[in-house]
């Protein structure tokens, strides 16, 4: 309740505050994306030129999603969280800090908390993801998110264990009461993904 929300469109179908049910901390905010691309003019060139390789890509708006999640970040500082994320705790001590999905990938923005602007893992990160561009799947995701983290040196970020973020399998999601150790859920993980 203490934080804004900035829901970023390209819309144009800005909603105001009062249409928002009077939510003061909720902002909807038009994506520019000419601005938080400037710290890294190849992305601009990709959009701008139309290049063959995004015309013909199937994945090209979850790829765009990944970059655009980067570059919010990379330019405004803050967290992302998917909305299927239920906070089950404050992320006020949470600094700089991602997810593992398995031992060897890291999760590529369910959840990234507290990231500050201009942060050196995210401008890796995102000149990574225009220098060394590639149509294969999960490039832009967590294979290329891991890599990146592998082959710098970044101690201020933290890699939280799998079950900080996500405490139940999709498997397991049905099973879910408060008899079935939501309590104790609660105390060691700080969101539960809805899958």
């Amino acid at each position: 309740p203490d934080k804004m929300v900035i829901v970023w469109t390209n819309t144009g179908e800005f909603k105001s505050e009062a249409q928002l049910g009077g939510i003061s901390n909720i902002r909807v905010a038009k994506l520019n994306t000419k601005e938080l691309f400037s710290a890294n003019k190849g992305w601009l060139s990709h959009l701008e030129n139309k290049s063959p390789k995004w015309r013909g890509m199937k994945s090209t708006r979850k790829i765009m999603a990944n970059v655009l999640r980067i570059a919010i970040l990379l330019h405004h500082g803050g967290t992302y969280i998917d909305w299927d994320q239920i906070l089950l705790r404050p992320l006020k001590e949470i600094h700089s800090s991602m997810s593992s999905i398995s031992s060897e990938l890291i999760g590529n923005g369910v959840v990234m908390v507290n990231f500050l602007k201009n942060d050196t893992f995210l401008l890796d990160v995102f000149s990574h993801m225009a220098t060394d561009y590639s149509m294969k799947a999960g490039w832009s995701g967590s294979h290329m998110i891991s890599k990146v983290y592998l082959t710098g040196h970044y101690p201020h970020v933290k890699i939280l264990p799998r079950r900080a973020f996500y405490p139940v399998s999709r498997e397991e999601q049905g099973l879910l009461s408060e008899d079935s150790g939501l309590e104790d859920m609660a105390e060691k993980s700080i969101t539960l993904n809805l899958w």
